[in-house]
């Protein structure tokens, strides 16, 4: 058994992918937070503190269906810390909420609750906070057209805090790497 560490399960983004939304990015400036292309994902489910051997057996038993997923769009909501987080659109089709349903039944034998709020995916791309003004505005005028991409695998992430910014790992793929099987 393991220590536990902060993890969420996550969908990883391809490098094409991640080209489109650094462009849609508002340029570095103070008051503005980017997130780096390798930091980049979809959250399926967050977890919390948990033991990381535990999550893993569990999301090894998963069925997981075939998924394909479609990014497109941009938005912005207000973060529980005042900040507006700048987020790339996901569109949630069956196969997402089926995924989102599979992890957080499988996880629920670890004793973790279901979520309170509705399942919203999303990219996020930047924080803004009060000194990025005007930033939010031209962020939202763009447009990001609709592209879809095959989900060949999820991740188990870990999350921890460098210097006030959440720096994310993947511990584990599922199905394994090294696995010859797929969603």
């Amino acid at each position: 058994m393991s220590s536990p560490t902060r993890c969420f399960v996550a969908i990883p983004l391809s490098t094409s992918v991640t080209s489109r939304l650094v462009a849609l990015e508002p340029a570095a400036a103070p008051g503005i937070r980017r997130v780096e292309p390798d930091q980049m994902h979809i959250t399926v489910r967050y977890l919390g503190e948990r033991d990381l051997d535990e999550v893993s057996a569990v999301l090894s038993e998963l069925s997981l269906p075939e998924l394909e997923v479609e990014v497109g769009g941009v938005g912005s909501f207000q973060a529980r810390d005042g900040a507006t987080v700048l987020w790339a659109g996901v569109l949630q089709g069956s196969g997402l909420t089926e995924l989102h349903r599979a992890v957080s039944e499988g996880v629920a034998a670890l004793g973790i609750e279901a979520e309170r709020r509705p399942y919203n995916p999303h990219i996020t791309l930047a924080w803004c906070t009060g000194a990025a003004d005007g930033v939010v505005e031209a962020f939202l005028a763009q447009s990001l057209p609709a592209t879809r991409f095959a989900v060949p695998r999820i991740g188990l992430y870990t999350s921890e805090f460098v210097h006030g910014t959440p720096i994310y790992k993947l511990h584990r793929a599922f199905p394994d790497l090294d696995s010859q099987s797929s969603l």
